[in-house]
Parts: structure tokens; sequence; C-alpha cells
């Protein structure tokens, strides 16, 4: 598998439309279809999964961001509910179509609001063919902090995005974080602007989407949370898995370092021991590795190093430096190849062009 990077054009992204409308899936207290899957004592969550035609689709991988597990052949998840666990969501598969809402944004979770012991949440997930390529549009730092950035991405950035989206197959956008410049007031307006685009966006936490004046990572991140769901996810295009992250360890007021959390880091490595070692892996993050020195991604620095590398092909995209550079990692016999992204804010909005004096913008990827 390779990959073809392109020019780093003018601005933001956009995606395709051949994703579906996902449908609202039946919880507690509606009525459900019978599960024939006999559940564990142990079970304290768990679901059916259909696809378009009610059949039952087996080896989805389902998480409740600590723990994964598949569906059996009867369409079942069984997890053990951890009691920090704020959504269920599902690996997307290359054969499945990216569900989405009425904006067009992904919707491959549902938020866990029930305190009963044992609560069902359903999917419905389309089949289809699987895709032998994809592009994906990188778009990092938007970092908008007023209304008046704000109409400057979305007049030159998701305008550009708008322009390139139809030239090429099977898109689909990614943030690399800071999506807002510590100004949760903007989050619904920020949201509106990447709203019922061409191709869907998923979304990647940085360090100024975290709450300011939050005490802990966890009362951070619930701005971004409300408006996108988890901060650490996966799905598949083509025979390319990509794995988001949050490699934000926030304290409070942004003080902050790059790593993952334990917890992370154990879902990182089930994420990915679901992954055929034939396939490309893309780790997805805001805080860039390189060196790994204190102003890059620290804790679990090796490990996550090591652990891409047992795959035929590896990537990391990042974003936070707001200037582009390539690095590559020679890890194990292996080279993987770290992206850096200029930012779609370019310096801070002050200008048109990034801290290095490239264009602001973002990167289109055919794979």
């Amino acid at each position: 598998m390779t990959m073809k990077k392109l020019s780093f054009i003018f601005l933001l992204f956009v995606t395709l439309c051949a994703c579906k409308k996902q449908s609202t899936a039946k919880k507690t207290g509606q009525e459900e279809v019978p599960v024939k899957t006999e559940l564990s004592d142990a079970t304290t969550l768990y679901g059916l999964v259909l696809d378009q035609n009610s059949t039952p689709l087996p080896g989805i991988v389902f998480s409740d961001g600590f723990t994964t597990a598949k569906t059996d052949q009867n369409g079942v998840y069984q997890l053990s509910r951890h009691k920090k666990a704020k959504f269920v969501f599902y690996s997307i598969p290359a054969d499945c179509e990216i569900m989405v809402d009425e904006n067009n944004y992904p919707l491959f979770y549902q938020e866990l609001i029930s305190k009963e012991k044992r609560i069902r949440h359903d999917f419905k997930i389309n089949k289809k063919a699987t895709a032998q390529k994809f592009t994906l549009f990188a778009v990092a730092d938007p970092q908008c902090r007023n209304m008046a950035e704000l109409a400057r991405f979305k007049n030159e950035t998701i305008a550009d995005i708008k322009v390139n989206v139809p030239k090429y197959p099977n898109v689909v956008g990614l943030t690399l974080g800071d999506i807002i410049f510590d100004t949760p007031e903007l989050w619904g307006e920020m949201k509106n602007a990447m709203a019922k685009q061409a191709l869907p966006f998923f979304q990647t936490i940085g360090n100024h989407d975290h709450l300011q004046t939050a005490s802990s990572e966890d009362v951070g991140e619930e701005g971004f949370r409300k408006q996108f769901g988890p901060t650490y996810y996966s799905f598949d295009r083509a025979n390319t898995h990509i794995v988001v992250v949050d490699n934000v360890m926030y304290s409070e007021k942004q003080t902050y370092r790059g790593g993952l959390l334990e917890n992370h880091w154990k879902w990182l490595q089930e994420d990915l021991a679901h992954v055929s070692k034939d396939k490309m892996v893309i780790f997805a993050c805001h805080i860039p590795f390189r060196n790994g020195n204190s102003v890059n991604h620290v804790d679990y620095y090796s490990e996550i190093l090591n652990l891409l590398s047992t795959f035929k092909e590896a990537h990391i995209f990042a974003g936070h430096t707001h200037y582009q550079t390539n690095y590559i990692h020679n890890i194990n016999g292996k080279e993987i190849f770290e992206h850096v992204h200029g930012a779609a804010g370019g310096a801070w909005w002050n200008s048109t062009i990034c801290a290095d004096g490239t264009p602001n913008g973002y990167a289109i990827y055919e794979i």
C-alpha cells in the first residue's frame, strides 16, 4: 500500500455523501429485537448490531473506551462497562458505510446515560463493497478565537475544500486538533462550519480544545465530547486503519504534556490487536512525536512506535506546530513516517502563511 501526499492547499476540508444517515438505535425502555445470545453474568453493556437488511453483523469491534469486544455470529456485543465510560462506540470496518447524523457528522457512538446495572445500545450499520482506494483531507489547527477568524475559516478553508472534494474518490475529512482557541463559546459555530459538507469530518482533540479553566483532563474534554463524542476511536477505509487518540495530557490552565494516559495506552493496544498486520496504520494525534523531547509526545513514546512498527506500513499524522515537517522514525528496521501538518489558520490567522512561510491550508492524501 502506498501513499501519495498532494500539495498543501489553500485551506481546510469536506467529504463524500456516500454516507447514509444513521437510524436511531433502540435503547433500554424502547421496543427491542430479542438477542439470540445468552448474556454473560459479567455483561453490563450489550447490544444488537444489524445491517440495512436487518441481518446480524459479526466481527464488529465495540468499546466503552476501556476494553473492546467483537460482535458474535448473532450480531451481539458484550462488555463489562467501566465506571468512567461515557460512550459505547465501534471501529468502522472498511466494508461498512460511515453512518452519519443529519449534519453529515460521523455517528459511530452513543452516549452512556443510564445508571442501570445492565444497559442495551443497538446499532444499525450499512454494509457496502470495500473500496480499493480512498482520499484523506487532513486539517490541522483551525484554532479560531473569534467570529472574524471563524469567518475566514469558512470563507477560505471550507470554501477551498468544497472545490477540491469532487476531484477525488471516497473522500474523508480529519481534523488534527486545536479546532478552537480556548473559546468554548465557539464550539457550536465551529461545528456548524463543518456540517452538511460533501465529506464527513472526523475530529481530533488538541490542547486548545480543552477547557482552559478545567481542573482535570476529564473535565477539560467535556466541550469536545459534547460536540463530537469520544476523544479516541478508530475506523478503516480501503486497506488502512486510522486510529485517532487524545495525546494531550492536560492538567490545568494550559498545563499539559504530550503522551497517553495509561488507560488510553491499554485501549490502543486492544484496538490494534484486532488489526491485520498487512494493513497500513495511520496514528492521528495533535502533538507531534519527532524526537520525543519535552515539547513533543513523551509518555509511551517508544511503546507506541514499537507497536506501529509491527504493521506493514505506519504513518503518524499530527499538527500543533503551525509549520510543516516530515520526520522518519527508524524502528526495528521499519521506517515510520511522521507528517506534522501546517495550520489551516496559518500563523494564528494573522496572515495567509504558516510559521514557516508555507500557505495556510490542509493536506490531501490519496491512499
